[in-house]
């Protein structure tokens, strides 16, 4: 890591400083990073839309649908454990 700075609180019930233990509850935010993501990488034939994430990370467990999806894929995530 060539740098690491954590700002702000913890929570708004609590005054703790963040730092690299906090949790965040991100909600659906990432989706659209995601997203836009993969759109730079396509710009730059880095990838396909249609391409397979396992292409890329062999032993995941995400689908590009799950990716993109309203809904958590954290139950199919406890049906494999």
């Amino acid at each position: 890591m060539v740098f690491e700075k954590y700002y702000g609180l913890s929570g708004s019930e609590t005054a703790e400083q963040l730092d690299d233990y906090s949790s965040l509850n991100l909600a659906s935010v990432s989706k659209q990073f995601t997203a836009m993501g993969i759109v730079i990488l396509k710009n730059k034939s880095l990838l396909e839309y249609d391409d397979e994430i396992s292409k890329y990370i062999p032993s995941s467990i995400f689908t590009k649908e799950s990716l993109f999806a309203i809904s958590s894929i954290i139950p199919q995530v406890f049906l494999i454990i």
